[in-house]
C-alpha cells in the first residue's frame, strides 16, 4: 500500500511538471510576436517588419503639389501608407531632395489601417528639385526671375534747360524668384541717375523719378534692353519752322 501511494505521488509530480513546461512553451510563442524596426524590401518597394508575424506597408498615391512654385512657397509631397499585414507596425518614411535626406516621418498603423502622410518642403533658390520617398519619385521647379518692362513714361519729352522732367517706369516679374532691374538715365555716356528696381515673383514694381536742373542735350532712359529718350532744349533755342 505504501508503495502504491509513493507511486501515485511520483506520477502526480511528473504530470504537474509536464503541465508547467507546456504552459511555458505557449507563452514563449506569444512573446515572439513583436513589432520591430521596419526594413525595405527593395524588389517590391514594400516595408515589412522583421517579426514572426509581419506588418506589411504599401505606399500609393504619391503626389507633388504644386509642380512649379515661387521662392518661399510651400510644396506638399503626399502619399498613402497602408498596413496590409496582420500586426501593428511602425513605418518610417524618409524624404530625399536632390539626393539628400530632408525629412522623416514615423507612422504607426494597425492591421488594415491607412493614413495620408504629408511632407511640406520650402525652397528659395531657382532650380529643379527631385524628391523621393522609398523609391517613389517626382520633381518640382522654381523658375528664374522673368522681368519685363511694362512702361516708361517721360513728361515732358522736351523740357527746357535748367528745368525738370518726370520719369515713371514699371517692371513686372513672371518668374519664380525675386529679380532686380536697373533704371539709368544717361547723357553723353554720363550716368545722371541709377536705381535698382526689385520685383518679387508674380508682381510688378513702379519707379518714379524726377530730375531737375537739366543740361541741354539728348538724354536716354534705359531699363534692361528697353530705352526711351528726351531732349533738353537750350533757353535761347528757337525751333525752325
Amino acid at each position: 500500500m505504501i508503495a502504491v501511494l509513493i507511486g501515485l505521488a511520483i506520477g502526480s509530480g511528473v504530470l504537474a511538471l509536464a503541465f508547467r513546461i507546456m504552459k511555458r512553451g505557449r507563452r514563449g510563442k506569444t512573446d515572439k510576436v513583436k513589432n520591430t524596426k521596419p526594413e525595405i524590401d527593395k524588389q517590391s518597394k514594400r516595408v515589412v517588419s522583421t517579426a514572426v508575424q509581419e506588418a506589411i506597408f504599401d505606399i500609393s498615391d504619391f503626389n507633388i503639389n504644386p509642380i512649379e512654385v515661387t521662392e518661399g512657397e510651400t510644396v506638399s509631397i503626399s502619399f498613402k501608407v497602408a498596413n496590409t499585414g496582420n500586426v501593428r507596425g511602425l513605418y518610417t518614411a524618409n524624404l530625399r531632395t536632390n539626393g539628400e535626406e530632408t525629412g522623416r516621418l514615423n507612422i504607426e498603423l494597425a492591421p488594415g489601417e491607412t493614413e495620408l502622410a504629408i511632407f511640406a518642403v520650402t525652397e528659395t533658390l531657382a532650380g529643379e528639385y527631385k524628391v523621393e520617398v522609398d523609391g517613389l519619385e517626382g520633381m518640382f521647379f522654381i523658375t528664374q526671375a522673368r522681368l519685363s518692362v511694362i512702361s516708361i513714361a517721360i513728361d515732358p519729352k522736351r523740357p527746357k534747360e535748367k528745368g525738370q522732367v518726370s520719369i515713371k517706369a514699371e517692371v513686372a516679374n513672371s518668374g519664380g524668384i525675386t529679380g532686380m532691374q536697373k533704371l539709368e538715365v544717361t547723357r553723353r555716356d554720363q550716368v545722371l541717375f541709377s536705381e535698382e528696381i526689385s520685383v518679387v515673383p508674380g508682381a510688378s514694381q513702379r519707379c518714379d523719378v524726377t530730375l531737375t536742373n537739366l543740361e541741354p542735350g539728348t538724354h536716354e532712359v534705359r531699363i534692361g534692353d528697353i530705352s526711351e529718350v528726351f531732349a533738353v532744349e537750350m533757353e535761347n533755342y528757337f525751333e525752325t519752322l
